[in-house]
């Protein structure tokens, strides 16, 4: 019995620095970001940028003018992870247009850590890309079909380094880079570049802080335990 609860303590001890309520947070296009919690930022001197949402999806056209921006930005204090914690950014959306140049698209989707660095996917209507360094002699990029629906998936522990899926494949391995005058915890997703234009639809937009999947372990094997433990005594 000794034995049982010293084991109870310690597997305690080492899944307690995990989350007590994970953190869940879905933006799904049956309403504008913005009515979602979401705040827009427009460059449209013109009223040129067309938005619409139809059968769930969000639509952002670009394509009449290069003097535009479209994209929506969210503080989520809750990407401070937790030691024992894991993000898990999914988004599902298709490029149908976009205007590109050295492996950057105007649609992309970014987040920062507590530091303000980034990590910011440049989505194109055939690939998807990541800049590791000002000079832009560091391009991650992962081909794609062209103009299809594509499922991605980040994982990170640490806010430091991070894998991205695309369609349950690995695609990318990369690290949070250069810094941001923004701030720290935010993420953004839309039309980002001015000067270029672009078609982009998007279905949803998931953010899940959770146990990793050794701590999620852990917090099982204490629950098991401790049915046990009551199971005896």
């Amino acid at each position: 019995m000794r034995m049982l609860m010293f084991g109870v303590c310690l597997l305690g001890l080492d899944a307690g620095s995990a989350r007590a309520e994970p953190f869940y947070l879905r933006y799904d296009a049956d309403v504008f970001p913005e009515e979602a919690g979401w705040e827009r930022h427009s460059t449209d001197p013109h009223g040129e940028v067309i938005r619409t949402i139809e059968d769930g999806v969000l639509t952002i056209d670009s394509s009449a003018s290069l003097l535009t921006t479209d994209w929506y930005l969210r503080e989520i204090p809750e990407l401070e992870l937790s030691p024992g914690e894991e993000l898990r950014l999914e988004w599902r959306m298709r490029t149908l247009m976009a205007q590109t140049s050295g492996f950057k698209s105007d649609v992309s989707m970014g987040l920062t850590n507590g530091y303000s660095r980034y990590a910011k996917f440049y989505l194109a209507p055939d690939f998807v890309s990541v800049h590791e360094d000002d000079a832009d002699e560091t391009i991650l990029i992962h081909e794609l079909a062209p103009m299809e629906w594509n499922t991605y998936v980040l994982h990170t522990g640490d806010m430091q380094q991070y894998q991205l899926q695309v369609n349950g494949d690995l695609a990318i391995c990369g690290t949070f880079c250069h810094q941001t005058p923004a701030g720290p915890h935010l993420m953004a997703f839309g039309d980002t570049m001015y000067g270029r234009s672009s078609i982009a639809e998007w279905d949803y937009v998931k953010v899940e802080v959770v146990p990793e999947p050794q701590a999620l372990a852990l917090v099982l094997a204490v629950g098991m335990l401790t049915i046990l433990w009551r199971m005896m005594s």
